[in-house]
């Protein structure tokens, strides 16, 4: 019968090397726990594991996703601000949404841009949801022409939970991203009311009586 090949034991990924090459060197080499072998391979498997973390690591620094040590250098390459004092998750999200601003702004891909920072909801104007009154003049011509309400097809809205609007890194974030992707004819607002809610006036969700009343 084949002798079986005695292995340490150890919870790690030293120790998961140190079986794998036990297993490779046979049994002329009975690595159990406590033993001058196993310590010998324990010890290669160590640098071994070391290495390996190593190389994933300079793997994640290569994307914008995974860096950390490198958050500083994609920072200035894609012209944001360094902020050493945000988390990485914070930083990452914001670069992400800044590599995937580079997209055309249809609502589908500013909404996919501003993913990594939060979910919203891009509210456009058509020409048969928006007021017709024309551009006008004054009736003598006192003054330039007037764009009317249906130059409105022109503005479209960025919904976004109020929480994160109040935060004013995220929200700063989100504005250069739009900025960046939206049409150079069009308009933007941020909000956080659901149009479907209309205006809310004088009820637990308002906040009308605290500011305007109160």
């Amino acid at each position: 019968m084949r002798p079986a090949v005695t292995l340490p034991t150890e919870d790690s990924a030293a120790g998961e090397y140190a079986r794998q090459l036990a297993s490779l060197l046979g049994t002329a080499f009975q690595a159990a726990d406590g033993t001058a072998i196993a310590a010998d391979l324990l010890a290669l498997a160590g640098v071994l594991a070391d290495a390996r973390a190593h190389l994933r690591q300079l793997a994640d620094e290569a994307t914008i996703a995974g860096a950390t040590d490198m958050l500083a250098e994609f920072e200035r390459e894609y012209g944001l601000p360094v902020r050493a004092d945000r988390t990485d998750a914070d930083r990452q999200a914001d670069l992400i949404a800044k590599v995937r601003a580079a997209r055309a702004g249809t609502p589908q891909s500013i909404a996919a841009a501003l993913a990594p920072i939060t979910t919203v909801t891009v509210y456009e104007n058509t020409p048969s949801n928006v007021p017709q009154s024309p551009d006008y003049w004054a009736a003598d011509h006192t003054y330039p022409l007037l764009a009317g309400a249906r130059r409105h097809v022109f503005r479209w809205s960025v919904r976004a939970d109020a929480a994160v609007l109040a935060v004013d890194d995220k929200a700063a974030a989100m504005r250069r991203i739009v900025a960046q992707m939206k049409p150079a004819h069009t308009a933007v607002t941020f909000h956080s009311n659901d149009p479907a809610n209309g205006f809310r006036f004088d009820d637990t969700a308002s906040l009308f009586d605290r500011d305007v009343f109160g």
